[in-house]
């Protein structure tokens, strides 16, 4: 799949949003494992705040979504460094934290991410990647997001 065959787009809070972002997450680690009051409740903020990206392929199905929280930075740090848990703060600051970042293929999370990082401006953006069942070590984070 290809960035021309994907529409990257922001979700709203709808019933159709939450169960579609939900069943996505639900197939693929580690948020499959997740309780669903945590993952639940976070996607529900996000919608809500309209703090994510998802991809949609020709066909209209959810193919990837990203969301994040506004933190200070010291708490992002800590959160990428796994020395502490990311304190979600109201309204938006020099840090954003990508919380859920979820692609099967793979090919739209360059995208999603390219899109969260513009709807961002001048913010530092803080991540971690686990690769599910991949040998391959945890990627943990953060980039300087040039300002708008």
């Amino acid at each position: 799949m290809t960035d021309a065959q994907i529409q990257i787009t922001s979700l709203g809070p709808t019933f159709e949003a939450i169960g579609l972002v939900l069943d996505l997450l639900s197939r693929h680690p580690p948020f499959a494992e997740y309780r669903l009051a945590r993952i639940g409740a976070a996607v529900r903020r996000q919608l809500e705040l309209r703090q994510n990206v998802a991809a949609v392929d020709d066909a209209g199905r959810l193919v990837g979504y990203v969301g994040w929280s506004y933190a200070l930075p010291a708490s992002a740090t800590l959160w990428v460094e796994d020395r502490g848990p990311l304190k979600v703060v109201p309204n938006r600051t020099e840090a954003v934290a990508l919380t859920i970042v979820v692609s099967p293929q793979g090919d739209s999370i360059a995208a999603m991410v390219r899109q969260a990082r513009l709807l961002n401006p001048g913010v530092r953006v803080y991540f971690k990647r686990s690769y599910g069942g991949d040998l391959r070590s945890p990627r943990k984070a953060s980039i300087a997001n040039a300002g708008s």
